[in-house]
């Protein structure tokens, strides 16, 4: 339960304060300093101290700072009293708002599903907590993944957190490493290594179609749409085909793959991840800010244009996968005008050493730096070796494939087909159960037909 876990750890680590240290507190409070120093006095607070809620309402005697009190603390308070304190507290409606949208990312941040793009504001308390947050989950997924002797498959070794960058420049050192500052912007991806266990089921299709149409009717952008699921998400289990109905009833292209990043570890049959992964636009049909391993189809790889580039660790096993499939189903399963381009010094001794591990299926001599791109043809033009790709996506993946069975397996691709018929066959499907139905009034209607 990392949810609980996030709870614990805060609490532990943050001194409570006691009735004597609140009458020094009020003393300093009652000394009316500037803003600006209060400012810094309560953004020193709401990092190493835990409040009550009546505490907190004690310090929002004065109005015209209560909303900043109540906005940099309200996350030192005990879960279930937030909102109380935050009305209690604000001193008119419009600051509530503020607050709220100032801490709305700390707000819907969903320890149970964490994976997701982040944009941390360190001088926002909220965000600057939230990033804490992400530090205690990246460590305690790091000690799981020991005990459960899983391969690492992070894009920094050791770590779920990646593509930090700090003002736009690239951190050359994890996070753990670093010292956090003050202000400014940190961008950091997060990419958890929870799985749902192999004998969950997916929402029923009635509850899977009343939560559809709460979305088509609601007149919320796609974007707040998906935010507003955030919070929920570790609640909903999903097949494929129901995640794919979702992304295709999502206008927004970077919407849908929010969508798809949110709910991809919710989704009971791992196996049909192609189903979902077409409704993508190609550019995001494999989301580089994703971890290659959690998004290669192992099971349904037909038909799948590859593109890894060796400077990151996933993407380097990534590529150890494609290598361990044609081990096994041969070499002719690749497209013939698969290729390696070299982005070291050393352009033709990497090119050497490239192929030279592709037919070992080993990591051992490849290349540190190039860029592996081709297309993955599987049984269109091989044997298609389902034990392989089970073992594949244990190893790699960490999804339980035990229960994949042959029939189970098969290509799919999403058709070239016009927009207008998309919309036309999603409307379909949320008005009649039976799809069949629909053509079948169509005909009673028009006796030509």
């Amino acid at each position: 339960d990392f949810s609980s876990l996030v709870k614990m750890h805060v609490q532990s680590l943050k001194r409570r304060v006691q009735r004597k240290q609140i009458q020094l507190l009020l003393q300093f409070w009652s000394l009316r300093c500037q803003i600006q120093e209060q400012s810094l006095f309560l953004n020193a607070l709401s990092k190493d101290f835990f409040f009550d809620a009546p505490q907190i309402l004690q310090l929002c005697c004065e109005r015209e700072v209560a909303a900043e009190v109540i906005w940099r603390l309200w996350h030192c308070n005990e879960p279930g009293a937030h909102y109380l304190s935050l009305l209690q507290g604000s001193p008119h409606l419009s600051a509530y708002v503020n607050v709220l949208r100032r801490s709305a990312q700390l707000l819907n941040f969903n320890p149970q599903n964490p994976s997701g793009h982040y944009s941390l504001d360190l001088a926002n308390c909220s965000d600057f907590e939230l990033g804490q947050r992400l530090l205690i989950l990246d460590r305690w997924e790091g000690m799981l993944r020991s005990e459960m002797r899983r391969r690492d498959v992070g894009r920094r070794p050791g770590s779920c957190i990646f593509d930090e960058c700090f003002n736009s420049e690239e951190l050359t050192t994890g996070l753990l490493d670093w010292r956090w500052h003050e202000k400014g912007i940190l961008d950091l991806d997060y990419g958890s290594g929870k799985r749902l266990p192999g004998e969950e089921a997916p929402i029923a299709d009635e509850q899977f179609r009343k939560l559809c149409q709460a979305l088509l009717c609601s007149q919320l952008s796609p974007e707040a749409k998906v935010e507003a699921l955030r919070p929920v998400s570790h609640h909903f289990n999903f097949s494929a085909f129901q995640l794919r109905s979702l992304c295709l009833q999502t206008a927004s292209p970077s919407a849908r793959a929010e969508l798809f990043e949110i709910f991809l570890q919710r989704v009971v049959d791992i196996q049909n991840l192609k189903l979902v992964l077409e409704t993508l636009e190609p550019s995001r049909r494999h989301p580089f800010r994703l971890n290659q391993c959690m998004t290669f189809p192992y099971i349904q790889p037909e038909d799948y244009d590859f593109e890894f580039n060796l400077k990151y660790a996933d993407h380097r096993l990534a590529c150890l996968v494609v290598f361990k499939l044609c081990e096994a189903e041969g070499w002719s399963s690749v497209e013939e005008g698969a290729s390696f381009c070299s982005l070291g010094e050393d352009a033709e001794n990497d090119e050497v050493n490239f192929w030279r591990s592709s037919k070992e299926a080993s990591l051992d001599n490849l290349p540190l730096h190039g860029i592996f791109k081709g297309k993955y043809l599987g049984f269109l033009h091989g044997n298609r070796n389902l034990k392989c790709r089970r073992q594949l996506l244990e190893s790699f993946g960490f999804w339980p494939g035990a229960g994949i069975t042959e029939d189970q397996v098969c290509w799919c691709s999403r058709p070239d087909a016009p927009p207008e018929i998309f919309k036309l066959v999603q409307w379909l499907m949320l008005h009649y159960p039976d799809v069949n139905k629909a053509f079948a009034q169509i005909i009673k209607k028009v006796p030509s037909l």
